[in-house]
């Protein structure tokens, strides 16, 4: 979540760029804001021309009858006589979307009064994320500026972010240091960001992230196939359509012991509310697992949380899910650790935080259900595959062509 500092009164400075929480919260808000385009009722976007979110404090929306979400700071609700809006806030950029214009209309009145506005009217760029209005989470322009910097603007497209060879490569420490090490940081830090609307590169950029200390020529020539991957992508988005019934199901999968550096298991998750993709993660696992049941367990502890966050986003938007949410596993010896109370010797060497699951299995409040490895959607995002296979699980994720205006 981004972090603020109190400088006095009301007026705060952001310490930090958007991470996913808040893309995350992006992405649910269009997803659930979406349905109110049927009404006639349209979605706007703010620009403070001072500043604005420096100096829009609680006491400013409290007034006017905001509650600040539990889940998201960047988020604030108002629910008062059948009327139902949404603002999503960070720094002078603000979204606002509601089931009433002419009280959205009485918003902006509201904090013209305060300080100076300008209205960009339909969502459309917000966070460096361009909205088309079928697909969200195309960042074009932000790719085009990341191929400009790192000097790739004409570079050949490619098929594939990376190779298993390619990676074992760049783990190694045999190749001699990268000459310009900002540049690295540069680069790898935009792809990070990149990533958070980007699930096909997910898993290498978290890869090469692990090297911004002492990144090598081998380091680099991985960015650089991301890059070129990319150059062949940059209109690719995600895909949202409307589910009658949409309810939160969740895949996940670890790579055991993965890293040949310091043998750390790679975990990565995909969440789904109905059809669409909201959120998704790859990072190394903290600690070393000993069997591959125990690190699949821990991606699925991760998963849990993050299922869990989400279902609270939803209930503070007004869409509690009727059914607990279902986390679909490739390994048996997870799932039946997730619902057998008695495996205690085969798992007491886990950290107690992670029967955290196990508790909410009991409690009915998750669902831990066993698929088979080909329809593992999470493969995608803690292992390098074959480009048949990459391209079968992007589909998946509803990875779809953005056409250009006037193409």
């Amino acid at each position: 979540m981004p972090s603020y500092t109190r400088l006095c009164g009301r007026k705060y400075i952001c310490n930090s760029p958007p991470d996913s929480s808040t893309l995350n919260a992006l992405i649910m808000f269009v997803v659930y804001g979406s349905k109110f385009t049927d009404y006639g009722i349209s979605q706007s976007m703010v620009h403070g021309a001072t500043r604005c979110s420096h100096q829009l404090g609680f006491c400013i929306l409290r007034d006017f009858g905001f509650v600040a979400s539990k889940t998201d700071p960047s988020l604030f609700i108002y629910r008062a006589n059948y009327v139902l809006l949404y603002m999503l806030v960070y720094v002078d950029d603000i979204v606002i979307t509601g089931t009433d214009s002419t009280v959205i209309q009485q918003l902006m009145t509201h904090l013209r009064s305060k300080f100076a506005l300008r209205d960009l009217g339909k969502l459309s760029y917000f966070l460096g994320l361009e909205v088309h209005y079928t697909v969200v989470g195309l960042q074009r322009k932000y790719i085009l500026e990341l191929l400009q910097r790192s000097g790739m603007s004409h570079a050949k497209p490619i098929a594939t972010p990376c190779t298993a060879d390619q990676l074992i490569q760049s783990a190694s420490d045999l190749s001699p240091a990268f000459h310009d090490l900002g540049l690295y940081r540069s680069i790898v830090g935009g792809l990070q960001y990149l990533s958070f609307t980007r699930p096909d590169i997910s898993f290498v950029v978290n890869h090469v992230s692990q090297f911004m200390h002492r990144p090598t020529d081998a380091h680099w020539l991985a960015v650089k196939r991301i890059l070129r991957y990319l150059q062949g992508s940059i209109t690719q988005g995600l895909l949202f359509q409307r589910s009658l019934k949409p309810q939160l199901h969740g895949y996940y999968d670890a790579s055991f012991a993965y890293c040949p550096r310091d043998r750390k298991s790679i975990s990565g998750f995909a969440v789904f509310y109905g059809q669409n993709l909201v959120s998704w993660s790859t990072r190394k696992q903290k600690a070393v697992a000993r069997s591959s049941t125990e690190c699949e367990y821990r991606a699925l502890a991760t998963l849990a949380s993050e299922a869990i966050w989400l279902q609270a986003l939803l209930t503070e938007l007004g869409r509690s899910p009727s059914m607990a949410p279902v986390l679909w596993c490739d390994n048996l010896g997870a799932t039946y650790l997730a619902h057998n109370p008695v495996f205690h010797t085969r798992s007491k060497h886990l950290e107690i935080e992670f029967h955290f699951v196990r508790d909410r299995v009991n409690k009915q409040q998750l669902h831990v259900r066993h698929l088979p490895a080909t329809d593992q959607l999470a493969y995608v995002l803690t292992k390098p595959l074959s480009h048949q296979s990459f391209r079968n699980f992007c589909s998946k994720f509803h990875l779809t062509e953005v056409p250009l205006a006037g193409a």
